[in-house]
């Protein structure tokens, strides 16, 4: 790549796309293709880039190959199914959701393209607004007008009273506005309508954690975790959980549930660290926290406690193992 290496020259593409030169970010992508025609990021970034002068049809072969070869990451998967979307392939975009959900990919992202696809997985009798009534409420929701969400459910909930969606998305809303025992009352009421709601066990398992209810945090992560195992995020807030009220065996077990299914999961990495620093594995500790480091080179907590383990090495003010 002449006098740039190829990590240089994305950071250079993605700097002259954010200054709205598309014609040097293409010339830094191409560059960065021409090395290495598989690479995932590049080829994920030239999408984005193809996506951004409204060419959404040019985009599909290059985000395609970037989850070919690393369909770890959640965002291959997203701006893929932006781009079908986009171009009304509404099947493919399904076809492609339902198998992110059989990989274990979920959050907040992915229950927005539930809703944008109408797709409903089953596992309970729900009665949904069509997708015309449900589109400005993910708008507003986007844009973080919570508040006018809640006052239009008022009257949407009395005309689709078993809708998951409309009440997944009160919990959602009350959770963001700190309202979480009207979040949780919502996130029961989804999950009455449809029991195997994983999202929703997961949902309500924030609230209470939230709500510093941890004992019921934890059973709520467990429940989501018995109808969808292969979450990471799931298993990391269980950890987290478990961590909360000392229960340090069971967080490290959660923790390393999650990078099994998300090998670069960095929190995790992170948390895995910090389990292990409670037990003065100083030397395991530093490990996670650099794999962290490497799979998210800007997780500044990850680099805090590695440079603060380092700092004390170099200072021999304690016993490594």
């Amino acid at each position: 790549m002449g006098e740039v290496t190829i990590q240089e020259a994305l950071k250079l593409g993605v700097e002259a796309h954010r200054a709205g030169n598309a014609q040097e970010a293409d010339r830094y992508y191409t560059a960065v293709l021409r090395s290495r025609p598989n690479h995932p990021e590049g080829n994920h970034n030239m999408g984005v880039l193809a996506v951004s002068l409204k060419k959404p049809e040019q985009a599909l072969p290059y985000f395609k190959k970037a989850l070919e070869f690393n369909p770890s990451v959640s965002q291959f998967w997203l701006s893929l199914l932006e781009a079908l979307f986009l171009l009304g392939k509404l099947d493919e975009a399904r076809d492609l959701l339902l198998e992110a959900h059989k990989q274990g990919l979920r959050g907040e992202a992915f229950e927005l393209f539930n809703a944008k696809l109408n797709l409903d997985e089953g596992g309970g009798n729900s009665q949904e607004p069509p997708q015309d009534v449900k589109q400005p409420l993910i708008v507003l929701y986007e844009k973080k007008q919570f508040e006018s969400i809640l006052a239009k459910l008022v009257v949407l909930l009395q005309k689709y009273p078993r809708s998951v969606f409309l009440h997944n998305l009160s919990g959602a809303s009350n959770s963001a506005l700190k309202f979480f025992p009207s979040a949780i009352e919502s996130y029961k009421r989804a999950i009455e309508i449809k029991p195997k709601f994983s999202e929703g066990y997961y949902n309500m398992g924030n609230a209470y954690r939230d709500l510093d209810d941890l004992d019921s945090a934890i059973e709520s992560y467990k429940k989501a975790i018995e109808i969808n195992p292969n979450v990471a995020e799931i298993q990391n807030n269980l950890g987290n959980a478990q961590k909360d009220v000392g229960d340090f065996d069971s967080a490290l077990k959660s923790y390393k549930a999650a990078i099994k299914i998300k090998p670069d999961y960095a929190e995790a990495h992170n948390n895995i660290g910090n389990a292990l620093l409670k037990d003065r594995y100083l030397g395991g500790a530093l490990k996670c926290y650099q794999k962290a480091i490497k799979h998210n080179p800007q997780y500044a907590e990850a680099v805090v406690n590695a440079n603060s383990l380092l700092l004390q090495y170099e200072s021999g003010s304690t016993v490594w193992i």
